[in-house]
């Protein structure tokens, strides 16, 4: 009887140790979330460039108005160069 007295009070114990234990841990603190990824801006200045080529040899003629549409040899480089800046304004309710 003694045994099973003894091993009940080591095993009351060790268990009541163990829930005091986690009660005086306290609360775990809440960390605050993440901010929110910055929303994707088009704002800017930009430059750019093409380049680019055409070739065309047609000789032939408009039936209805009876046009000559001749461009042998139309052929050549061309190309284009362009810069913008864009400014975005902020919406009413977003101040």
């Amino acid at each position: 009887m003694k045994v099973k007295t003894l091993i009940a009070s080591v095993a009351l114990i060790a268990l009541g140790t163990t829930a005091a234990g986690a009660a005086d841990l306290g609360a775990v603190p809440v960390k605050a979330p993440p901010p929110p990824p910055p929303v994707f801006s088009w704002t800017g200045f930009y430059v750019g460039a093409n380049i680019g080529g055409a070739w065309a040899n047609n000789n032939w003629t408009d039936t209805l108005l009876f046009t000559n549409f001749n461009n042998n040899g139309n052929n050549g480089p061309n190309g284009a160069m362009r810069s913008s800046c864009f400014c975005d304004a902020p919406l009413a309710e977003d101040r």
